[in-house]
């Protein structure tokens, strides 16, 4: 007798069901692995658009040519610096605060010396003791850089000094040239960014000069193998400045495709502009036929500023004449005692009132262009004080900051710029998000900034937290400060006085609500280059306020150098990422993830 088969194969569904399960199982695996790998994978490389010549530059076409050296073009307007493939031998920075004669107000510059030898040091130590009457031997030598020596290279001696001598040193702002004086027997070559050139033995410059020479190599006027930079910084706690001194020796070819990479090109153009760096391979590049129309706004933004309508305060912020200005001069011309200006603010009612300004005005308040100007005014004078705060509570308390400025409130913001990373000796870990003042209200003066903490629910007995203050002189009130210790931005020992911000460790009382943080905020001489990432129409030139197109993304975009190898290992030297990918040791431990810390991290 057959036996009769299972109805409908329930004998097989135990064994179906779990079959279909690992299958689901491997899959998802699959399927996973699948996206991780093209997360991973090497990006595609998309071709670089051909990089063009700025539309400003004045010849038609420029020449790169192929060497490995420096070398100087003299195009239609300014001047050209071609630098080949170089290396940094050494680079120095001097305060100019420390370089002058005396810490008054109307100090001179005492001359800077590079690359005297000993021999040239003594003798100068020799010249003073023998002078009537006699000096001390280190006077006027002051910070000398001194060459490297027989081992090293043998940089031309020449001194940095202020035209004429004995002149006051002016601020950095100010922009007035400084003069540099060669004294080598060697031929040299003198650029300035002042599109000045020649073989010395002097040039003035304001921001920038290179020094060329060639060393151990017959002379030749059109390639150099060697240069000296010099280059004017502003400084945080110095009003005139900083110099930086660096050294740079051409790398020879060897062969291996250095005549097609790009070289660093600088434009000086002689007029007031600033200079133009770009990146252009050897050979020729022409310019775009005409460059483009200058836009409404930036013409607007002109016109108002020269026209006062457009003002700029003593905290570097822009004062906006009011929307209701000619209502405000009609009524003063019954009422004039009632609408005097007040501390601290402009005198909107004076100066010229003409149908001119009228227009201008009312383009400014009431026209496309103008919205759009007044904008770019809030951009800039939200960056010109800086004020923020973060914590770090110790419990699991939620808080909530607010802030206010002279009793009006303050709007608050997360986003801080990637420069304030620095004020952390650490990856900041437990962290609350920052909180800085995003727009700061048209105050008089510069009253402290108010910070309140508000908690969730009351704290217990010993409740302890941490903050980090942007800002000068904090003062706490609702809490006790166990500790403090101020932050810098640079790297080094850290005084009250370059302090950027303040930690602070607080302990909190029994049923404690909230706290008050009060500080004074930083003005943007203390942050200069907090925002050199983020673009912004208006900027500062010197003293003067200056609008700016953005740099072209497409033809003048630099080509970008191929991207890093990093290997990634953990404290016991196990390989964690390596080409770019994740290792198994990574996926093992679920780190397959980890792509890097990015400001937004902080």
């Amino acid at each position: 007798m057959e036996p009769i088969p299972p109805l409908n194969g329930a004998a097989r569904r135990p064994i179906l069901t779990p079959l279909l399960f690992a299958l689901g199982i491997v899959l998802s695996v699959g399927l996973l692995h699948g996206r991780l790998a093209a997360l991973y994978a090497r990006p595609a490389a998309v071709p670089a658009s051909l990089p063009r010549l700025p539309a400003e530059f004045p010849d038609p076409e420029l020449i790169i040519p192929a060497g490995d050296d420096f070398q100087r073009l003299i195009p239609g307007q300014g001047l050209l610096l071609i630098q080949g493939p170089r290396r940094l031998l050494g680079q120095q920075e001097v305060s100019l605060c420390d370089q002058r004669a005396s810490t008054s107000a109307d100090a001179t510059l005492l001359p800077l010396y590079v690359g005297w030898d000993w021999a040239q040091a003594r003798e100068a130590a020799a010249a003073n003791r023998a002078a009537q009457p006699p000096r001390p031997a280190h006077y006027g030598l002051k910070n000398p850089l001194l060459d490297d020596g027989p081992g090293g290279v043998d940089a031309p001696a020449f001194a940095v000094t202020v035209e004429p001598a004995g002149a006051q040193l002016r601020p950095y702002a100010d922009e007035e040239p400084l003069r540099v004086t060669v004294r080598d027997r060697r031929p040299v070559l003198l650029l300035a960014d002042t599109a000045a050139s020649g073989p010395g033995p002097a040039l003035e410059f304001r921001r920038d000069l290179w020094l060329l020479w060639n060393a151990g190599a017959p002379a030749d006027a059109e390639h150099w193998d060697h240069a000296v930079r010099v280059r004017r910084l502003a400084e945080r706690d110095c009003p005139f400045g900083r110099l930086r001194v660096s050294v740079y020796s051409t790398i020879a070819g060897n062969g291996t495709g250095s005549e097609a990479q790009p070289r660093t090109v600088l434009w000086y153009p002689g007029d007031g502009r600033p200079a133009r760096e770009f990146r252009l391979a050897p050979g020729r590049y022409a310019a775009p036929a005409a460059p483009p129309p200058r836009r409404e706004d930036a013409e607007l933004f002109d016109r108002v500023l020269t026209a006062g309508l457009l003002r700029p305060g003593e905290d570097g912020r822009i004062a906006v004449a009011p929307a209701d200005l000619p209502l405000r001069r009609l009524y003063a011309s019954e009422h004039p005692e009632l609408l005097a200006p007040r501390d601290g603010e402009p005198d909107w009612l004076s100066g010229v009132w003409d149908e001119e300004i009228r227009t201008l005005h009312r383009a400014l308040h009431f026209g496309a262009a103008g919205r759009y100007v007044r904008q770019q005014v809030e951009v800039f004078n939200s960056r010109q004080l800086l004020a923020a705060v973060r914590w770090r509570p110790e419990s699991t308390v939620p808080g909530e900051w607010r802030a206010d400025w002279g009793s009006a409130p303050l709007m608050l913001t997360a986003a801080m710029p990637p420069l304030a990373g620095r004020l952390f000796a650490e990856i900041p870990r437990g962290w609350e998000p920052w909180r800085r003042v995003a727009r700061w209200p048209a105050l008089a003066g510069r009253p402290p900034v108010r910070f309140h903490l508000t908690l969730e629910r009351p704290t217990r007995r010993g409740a302890r937290l941490e903050i980090l203050a942007v800002g000068a002189a904090p003062v706490v009130t609702g809490a006790t400060v166990l500790a403090r210790q101020p932050r810098c931005l640079q790297v080094g020992p850290c005084g009250e006085r370059d302090a950027a911000a303040h930690w602070l460790r607080l302990e909190l009382g029994e049923g404690a609500t909230g706290l008050e943080l009060e500080v004074q905020p930083l003005p943007a001489t203390v942050f200069p280059d907090a925002y050199r990432h983020d673009f912004a129409h208006i900027q500062r030139a010197g003293e003067r306020l200056v609008w700016r197109d953005p740099p072209a993304t497409s033809s003048t975009a630099p080509i970008r150098p191929p991207q890093a190898e990093v290997t990634l290992r953990d404290r016991a030297g196990t390989v964690l990422l390596e080409r770019g990918e994740p290792t198994g040791a990574a996926w093992a431990l679920g780190l397959a993830a980890l792509v890097g810390l990015d400001p937004a991290h902080e």
